[in-house]
């Protein structure tokens, strides 16, 4: 009788001794999506040359949606599927347990003794009853192996779809599936190389992709789409990979073409790639290419304390940023310290991002600015009205001139009305609630400015 060994240390890990590969695989198309989902394309050659009415297709994600599953055949051939079932109780050490109670199992202990018995029950021991009838509790970790006389049935090692079809396929066919899955999700990387003399950045793009499907992808076709499509609401109830390094701003040639698709970004990798159960991978976006940026500090006392923030902001435009549609992602900022090595001064992230948009990166806070907010005056002028008076003070140690952007939200009452009846520089409103004052601060020194708000509610 075929016997199945299991070594303790793989007690744990039996699904990765079961290879998703298939010889029969003849082509593969992933297309990734940013919000955990993929549709998979696969056409492979159906070689039942005995006649049988039953086709069994593995290698599929665990995480497949079998609703989804879309066959056809091609060739002009035509086969009517009258059923399809996934099947995905997959064999681990718990469920062979579980299908053995009753039933005669061998553990190979660590004194080299080997205990044969019915097995009772599994939990934090297992229980077995002897030839003797003796009934001997078992710690896990006094077994070296496992040993059982067959699969269960019901047991399978590979996700596998199955159909039955309404004629038997008497030779060499091939089928299409298509089918989602979720697991699969791909996010950008962008890193940001400031010059020492902050008069340069230069930008370059990766791809993080990751599989966590429960299959594995060989020699496939891969597309990313930037973009979310909407998907209906399930109706029943169901039960980020290495950082980038600084040398990542090398100048590595992109592997990606990229195009509109209906309403979203279709990014096409050149050739063909492999995708790893449970693996990040990192693909060039793009290369280098110098923006012109501006740095930004602003300050927002209500929100942030005595804290300064420092920004980078630029047009992504052609002549001025990187000129091409930027997926979602994570954005960090570097900036040379020698010539052999940088620093690292920040990451942000940034959404969906068009050509022509603009991209705002929050950075950190600025070491050598200091900001301070302070209410100087609260005077009730009538039953719903009354005026407060504020004042901003911005100490600037640094040797040069700066512009700080001091941020003031005018929501005392947000359903009534506001209106600034003095102050001591020009704002600007930037939306129903917030004003902003740019005020300059010439090095190692202090400036203020004063304001005073009327509400009426």
């Amino acid at each position: 009788m075929k016997k199945i060994y299991f070594l303790i240390i793989l007690i744990f890990s039996f699904r990765i001794l079961t290879p998703f590969a298939n010889a029969q695989q003849r082509s593969t198309s992933v297309t990734v999506y940013n919000t955990n989902l993929a549709l998979v394309e696969e056409i492979r050659p159906v070689d039942s040359t005995h006649g049988e009415k039953v086709i069994r297709w593995k290698n599929v994600p665990a995480k497949i949606d079998p609703t989804s599953v879309h066959v056809r055949w091609l060739g002009g051939y035509t086969n009517e599927i009258l059923e399809q079932n996934f099947e995905y109780d997959l064999v681990d050490i718990g469920k062979l347990f579980q299908k053995y109670i009753d039933r005669v199992v061998e553990l190979h202990l660590k004194d080299q003794s080997v205990l044969k018995g019915k097995l009772l029950g599994v939990g934090g021991a297992l229980i077995l009853e002897t030839p003797e009838k003796n009934i001997v509790a078992v710690k896990s970790n006094e077994i070296v192996r496992y040993q059982f006389p067959e699969l269960p049935e019901g047991l399978i090692t590979q996700p596998t779809l199955i159909w039955l079809l309404k004629k038997p396929v008497t030779r060499k066919r091939t089928l299409q599936v298509e089918y989602l899955t979720s697991g699969m999700s791909w996010h950008a990387e962008y890193v940001g190389m400031l010059s020492q003399n902050e008069n340069r950045l230069d930008v370059s793009g990766w791809v993080s992709l990751e599989n966590h499907s429960g299959a594995l992808f060989k020699d496939t076709k891969l597309k990313l789409i930037a973009g979310q499509p909407h998907r209906a609401a399930r109706r029943v109830p169901r039960g980020y990979g290495r950082r980038l390094a600084k040398a990542a701003v090398e100048a590595i040639p992109s592997r990606f073409s990229e195009r509109a698709a209906f309403e979203y970004h279709l990014y096409n990798l050149k050739g063909r790639t492999t995708l790893k159960q449970n693996e990040t991978k990192q693909i060039p976006l793009f290369s280098p290419k110098p923006v012109q940026f501006k740095k930004i500090y602003k300050f927002d006392g209500q929100r942030w304390g005595k804290k300064v923030k420092v920004f980078i902001r630029f047009q992504n435009s052609e002549k001025e940023g990187v000129g091409r549609p930027l997926p979602a992602g994570k954005f960090r900022i570097y900036q040379k310290d020698t010539k052999e090595s940088a620093i690292f001064l920040g990451e942000d992230w940034i959404d969906h991002t068009s050509k022509g948009g603009t991209v705002t990166l929050e950075v950190g806070n600025a070491f050598d600015i200091h900001g301070k907010r302070t209410r100087i005056k609260v005077e009730k002028i009538g039953r719903n009205v009354k005026e407060e008076t504020y004042q901003i003070e911005i100490r600037n140690f640094k040797d040069n001139l700066i512009v700080v952007d001091a941020i003031e939200h005018l929501n005392y009452a947000p359903r009534g009305e506001w209106k600034i009846v003095k102050a001591s520089q020009p704002y600007n409103q930037t939306d129903s609630q917030t004003i902003v004052f740019p005020i300059s601060v010439r090095a190692h020194n202090l400036a203020k400015a004063t304001y005073t708000v009327r509400y009426e509610w």
